[in-house]
């Protein structure tokens, strides 16, 4: 999905980020956001990919895998709320 940091023309960058507006616009029409539907997709990217680089590059005996339950822990919790904000379906 990445090669330089500042290049999103790449077909898999395209295709992730269609993926996940379309899981934020799901969640918007739950009323599980916290945040609107950009800020949220930019909050999960960001945190996603801070995540897996700070884990690359570390030695492997320092990779440990509580980095991403953490971050996707404090990452859900900035993003969504803990009940839907909509109650009906539809």
């Amino acid at each position: 999905m990445y090669t330089e940091p500042a290049r999103t023309d790449s077909a898999a960058f395209k295709a992730g980020m269609e993926i996940l507006m379309g899981r934020m616009r799901r969640l918007a029409a739950g009323g599980w956001l916290r945040v609107d539907e950009e800020l949220g997709a930019q909050i999960i990217h960001a945190t996603a990919r801070g995540a897996v680089l700070t884990w690359l590059s570390q030695p492997e005996d320092r990779r440990d895998p509580a980095l991403f339950t953490t971050l996707r822990e404090s990452m859900v919790a900035a993003v969504t709320n803990e009940r839907p904000a909509v109650r009906d379906a539809g």
